[in-house]
């Protein structure tokens, strides 16, 4: 067995340490580059393309959501506060005079009036939706789209939730004279079904990719 005197060992580890590393330097984890050493598409996020809309960060979706549901549930109950403590039950004072008035209703059903008096089936359906929405945020990987119908819905649904829980029946203010009387938590939870809608439809692999990361 060879052995090594301590100042011989000592100059060989200034050696390598003075030789460096050879040949190049690996690439940052999660990260991939083309042949001309330009970073591609990360590895972390397999589906994005050029022009697709970009992913944030669970925790960065849940907490803009549960920012978005507070503002709508806020706006929400506040105007139905306003309404009831301004309005007798059935008045109605025009806007726009046959397009928009301010109708003061207590609706029984879930959204313009639908399912009427099945107190059941509209809590397990608001249950249920809260719950569809937390998932999308805590699975897969929302995108601003997706954050904000999540946020959107969820502050809809909990504040016709408080309303049926507390009072078995919703406050209605907004009467469009040819549609059955909602309120701003009805639109929000339409729009954002029609945000998740969008953004699941939008085809992300139509994109052209950009001259760059052309060959």
């Amino acid at each position: 067995m060879k052995l090594y005197s301590w100042p011989r060992a000592r100059a060989s580890v200034r050696r390598r340490k003075a030789g460096g590393s050879r040949g190049p330097s690996p690439a940052p984890k999660g990260l991939c580059y083309d042949q001309r050493g330009r970073e591609s598409t990360s590895r972390a996020h397999p589906r994005l393309v050029p022009g697709a809309p970009p992913p944030v960060s669970r925790r960065t979706a849940l907490l803009g959501a549960l920012v978005l549901a507070l503002a709508v549930f806020a706006v929400d109950q506040g105007l139905k506060r306003l309404v009831e403590g301004s309005m007798r039950l059935g008045e109605s004072i025009p806007l726009i005079d046959g397009v928009l008035h301010l109708t003061f209703i207590k609706n029984p059903g879930g959204a313009f009036g639908i399912l009427g008096g099945q107190a059941g089936i509209l809590l397990l359906g608001s249950a249920v939706a809260v719950a569809f929405v937390l998932w999308m945020l805590l699975a897969g990987e929302p995108t601003r789209a997706t954050t904000a119908g999540c946020g959107l819905i969820l502050g809809g649904a909990a504040g016709n939730l408080v309303d049926r829980i507390l009072e078995g029946e919703v406050t209605d203010y907004v009467d469009l004279r040819v549609w059955p009387i909602f309120n701003a938590a009805d639109v929000a939870i339409v729009l954002g079904v029609g945000l998740l809608l969008l953004a699941a439809l939008r085809p992300e692999g139509d994109a052209k990719p950009s001259k760059e990361a052309a060959p």
